[in-house]
């Protein structure tokens, strides 16, 4: 007979080797997708003024500081304008809703279904892919609101696939493109361009580099007579956040929160750490430091490998590229859960915990996701676990990845 201990030690231990455990989890989805749009009320947020934003782009309106809708000025870069001008041929002006949820469920279902090719490449552990389906935060995001979050989620996705893959062109089409919805998907280029150099040789990374940049010049066209505008608004870097609805910041002082000296502590936080996994843990595949680096770069010499690059190193590199930048974030939103979720629970297996505290810390991540208005706790959950599992992972990838 077998002992129970025993058969859930191998269930966890399971991992995917073809396209069913993805199927299945697209087919575990599809009818609780459909069941979400029946029966939860849509919730309006941001999709009228996105709408409103787009009729003025429509009537001839080039100039950012002129394209407001009503809940303010429109501040994604031109790639979301371009996406919700379709949307809005799409869904009648965005007066059909319910065709609109209709397109947000299939994007919906198509970054279930792009996370879990990933994590069939890196062959995760099949209790992952569960945790794709249980997000009520992730569910609300795509399908209830209709954020730009889900494109640029979409978008990160597909170029996490395709650079596991060593498909590094079309990465660095879709992370721009990523980019061209929402600014947030910079976070992923610090270990994105680290990856390329040791991947790629320096030459090709700088044509990577100049292709990332075409395509945003490309979407910003339609808006060249205000050019400056454009960038400075679309990539507005010092941008001030409300803390009425921070998810991450509840637990310090509104005063602390809104002061410059917070900010910038965060800044220089972020850089720190990130130039501490970039040579010490994203530079594994050559050992190279940043002096090499920079060399590398500017003589166009390839660096030497010292060992391969597999997709279990990628995979983990970009994620945690990104959620540096979460974890320093000066204030995070409910939507920009869908930045990272998807990614976690892979970092904290790599982290080394076990699958009892991947699914617990999984669990108390989405919890704190779901507390509206955020509380002291629940924010002190948002920052603890990630900034957990980051520390837990730097530990434990001192010496392997594991695959």
């Amino acid at each position: 007979m077998v002992r129970v201990p025993d058969f859930m030690n191998q269930l966890f231990r399971m991992r995917s080797r073809g396209l069913l455990s993805g199927l299945s989890v697209l087919l575990a989805e599809f009818p609780l997708v459909m069941a979400i749009i029946a029966r939860v009320p849509y919730t309006e947020i941001d999709w009228t003024a996105y709408m409103e934003q787009v009729q003025l782009f429509l009537s001839g309106v080039r100039n950012y500081k002129e394209l407001v809708g009503c809940t303010g000025p429109l501040v994604y870069p031109g790639g979301h304008v371009l996406l919700y001008t379709i949307l809005y041929y799409l869904t009648n002006g965005g007066n059909n809703i319910l065709l609109a949820q209709g397109i947000f469920a299939v994007v919906y279902c198509t970054c279930v279904f792009t996370v879990g090719l990933i994590l069939r490449t890196v062959r995760a552990p099949l209790y992952l892919y569960g945790l794709l389906i249980l997000s009520k935060r992730l569910h609300s995001i795509f399908i209830l609101r209709l954020f730009n979050d889900s494109f640029n989620s979409l978008f990160a996705a597909l170029a996490i696939l395709f650079a596991c893959n060593k498909r590094f062109f079309w990465a660095s089409i879709m992370l721009s493109l990523a980019c061209s919805v929402k600014m947030s998907s910079l976070l992923y280029f610090p270990s994105y361009f680290v990856i390329l150099l040791q991947a790629v040789g320096p030459k090709k990374t700088w044509l990577h580099a100049f292709l990332i940049v075409l395509i945003q010049v490309a979407v910003s066209l339609p808006f060249i007579s205000y050019f400056s505008n454009y960038w400075l608004q679309a990539f507005d870097f010092g941008r001030m956040f409300d803390y009425t609805w921070t998810v991450n910041w509840r637990f310090v002082s509104k005063e602390l929160f809104e002061s410059n000296i917070f900010s910038t502590g965060l800044l220089l936080i972020h850089i720190s750490f990130v130039l501490i996994f970039a040579f010490t843990r994203w530079n594994r595949i050559t050992k190279a430091g940043p002096i090499a680096m920079t060399k590398s770069m500017l003589t166009l010499k390839p660096l030497q490998p010292v060992t391969a690059m597999t997709p279990q190193f990628i995979l983990t590199a970009l994620a945690a590229s990104n959620l540096l930048g979460i974890v320093c974030s000066r204030s995070l939103h409910y939507q920009f859960y869908a930045w990272f979720a998807w990614y976690t629970p892979y970092l904290m297996y790599q982290a080394g915990f076990n699958a009892i505290m991947v699914i617990g810390l999984s669990m108390l991540q989405e919890h704190a996701w779901n507390v509206f208005p955020s509380t002291v706790s629940s924010s002190i959950l948002a920052v603890s676990i990630p900034a957990l599992t980051l520390a837990k992972l730097y530990q434990s990838t001192d010496n392997r990845i594991r695959s």
